[in-house]
């Protein structure tokens, strides 16, 4: 067993892995998600992108919650918010913030592939065409989102690029603040999606900010001034081999111990 975790590599500690190794591929059939889209203002979009190498595309972002809770490799939620962004000539869906419930999934999202993934605690309710969805810190709620799936979304959906995920994977210093390293990583899972069912919905959605240091939530800040409505899919996630790692699209922060 030891052996095999060497082998691989790709865990801390290898003595005791924190999370399955190889990590792909995984399945999830019948992955519920809610897609929430909203149009906030472009100077609060354009701050957020400001430490990165991203371009600027739009004022419109999506809340994504989906339940993984028939997923091969672990059982989670998780809730991101995703901004369309441009880096040279890719375009793809840049995560602002995510959150999942199960800390070896975060874990191995961070470690691998650099998403910004954090602990939340969720809950998921449906009851007479009706989906409440909450997303907390520390029994604080901070993403709140509400369903009618007997009335059709408000407008049209924008028709948004969040694939491929644009990640930064980011290796803090060892000798001090600061980074040591950056890459950027795009990863595409959505051609493995095989979808059974979609459905528009009304949606309300209630960002609220918290904070109690070191934890910083200030999603109170993209509070939508549109909201256009909701996607409610149900499908088969896979996580292939072929499609399921990421892929290297530029070196940001070169290592300077090489």
């Amino acid at each position: 067993m030891l052996q095999n975790v060497n082998y691989n590599g790709d865990n801390m500690p290898i003595q005791a892995p924190f999370y399955k190794s190889p990590n792909n591929p995984q399945f999830c059939k019948d992955l519920k998600t809610i897609s929430v889209y909203c149009r906030t203002k472009p100077e609060i979009i354009k701050k957020y992108l400001e430490p990165t190498p991203f371009e600027y595309v739009t004022d419109q972002f999506v809340i994504s919650v989906g339940d993984y809770s028939n997923g091969t490799a672990a059982s989670f939620y998780d809730a991101g918010i995703i901004v369309p962004v441009r880096y040279k000539n890719v375009v793809g869906g840049y995560f602002l913030f995510e959150y999942e419930d199960l800390a070896s999934s975060i874990s191995g999202g961070r470690e691998l592939w650099g998403y910004p993934k954090k602990a939340g605690e969720f809950s998921w309710e449906e009851d007479d065409g009706r989906i409440e969805v909450g997303v907390a810190r520390e029994n604080h709620e901070i993403i709140h989102i509400s369903l009618d799936m007997c009335t059709g979304a408000a407008s049209e959906l924008p028709n948004l690029t969040i694939y491929p995920h644009l990640l930064l994977w980011t290796m803090p210093r060892y000798g001090g603040p600061g980074i040591q390293c950056q890459k950027l990583l795009a990863r595409d899972t959505s051609m493995d999606f095989a979808l059974k069912m979609k459905k528009e919905a009304a949606a309300q959605v209630t960002l609220s900010g918290y904070e109690h240091f070191p934890i910083i939530e200030p999603l109170d800040e993209l509070c939508p001034v549109e909201i256009y409505g909701a996607r409610y899919t149900v499908g088969d996630y896979a996580c292939t081999e072929q499609n399921g790692w990421a892929s290297l699209v530029d070196v940001i922060i070169p290592d300077p111990d090489f």
